[in-house]
């Protein structure tokens, strides 16, 4: 069996965990990692704000005379869509504070 032969890009990632590179190369794993959090955590809350304003339409909508049984149906899928969006944003604030 041949032995895997080290590539650029390898001696390039092995080299960033070298003593000296370790701190700096640690600081930008970690900032990162807080650039995901953010991203996730911001696209949580606008889904958040977008199950509100369907929710809102959807009233109209009732309002208007719209089915009740399908305005129900709508209302039913977006409140799960919600819950699912609050946790997804729980996590995020709770691993980032």
């Amino acid at each position: 069996m041949k032995a895997p032969s080290i590539t650029a890009a390898t001696t390039t990632e092995a080299g960033d965990f070298a003593p000296a590179n370790l701190t700096e190369t640690l600081t930008a794993l970690s900032e990162a990692e807080d650039n995901t959090d953010d991203a996730a955590l911001a696209s949580a809350k606008e889904a958040i704000q977008s199950c509100g304003q369907r929710l809102q339409q959807y009233r109209a909508a009732l309002e208007a005379g719209t089915d009740p049984v399908l305005v129900q149906q709508w209302t039913a899928e977006v409140q799960a869509e919600r819950v699912q969006a609050e946790a997804k944003a729980e996590s995020r604030s709770d691993a980032s504070g």
